[in-house]
């Protein structure tokens, strides 16, 4: 009797210690992927404004020579 109540407490123990390090992993994992998708946001939002500047950029200097060329 007591050695079945031991062994059901180690499993139980056993079965507790297994699913914390299976949720600890899951739980991390998770984490990375949202902190890949938060980065991909704002690389996203970046390059959107970096294009922005770039076209505004390329205007001017197209007004510009516009400009000289019919003086």
């Amino acid at each position: 009797m007591q050695t079945a109540l031991i062994i059901i407490v180690f499993l139980a123990n056993a079965s507790l210690v297994g699913a914390g390090i299976y949720l600890s992993t899951y739980l991390r994992r998770k984490a990375e992927g949202l902190a890949t998708k938060e980065e991909f946001e704002d690389l996203k939002k970046q390059t959107a404004e970096l294009t922005r500047t770039a076209k505004e950029i390329e205007a001017e200097i197209a007004t510009g020579i516009w400009d000289r060329q019919k003086r």
